[in-house]
């Protein structure tokens, strides 16, 4: 079994828990309000939201931009290879 907190540090652990238990205590009553006000607010304001009175459209035409280049120095999207395109592909 491992320990999240190392035994080795148990017993500076046990010296400022004087100190430390009452700073956690403030900190968890602080969380708690937060919490409860959050709660609170949201709740209000889902409560007063009302529905959007948006126009029927009769027509609606979108438009697809596809970048398929990039500046110098980028590779490619984040988190994607560089697209690789054959002689005559997408001219």
């Amino acid at each position: 079994m491992r320990f999240r907190v190392h035994p080795a540090w148990w017993p500076v652990l046990a010296l400022a828990s004087p100190v430390l238990v009452p700073w956690l205590a403030v900190q968890t009553q602080r969380f708690v309000v937060g919490r409860t006000r959050a709660r609170r607010v949201n709740g209000e304001r889902i409560s007063s939201a009302v529905p959007l009175e948006l126009p029927v459209l009769d027509d609606l035409e979108l438009t697809v931009l596809v970048d398929f280049e990039h500046e110098a120095g980028f590779a490619g999207d984040a988190g994607h290879p560089p697209r690789v395109h054959s002689p005559g592909c997408c001219a």
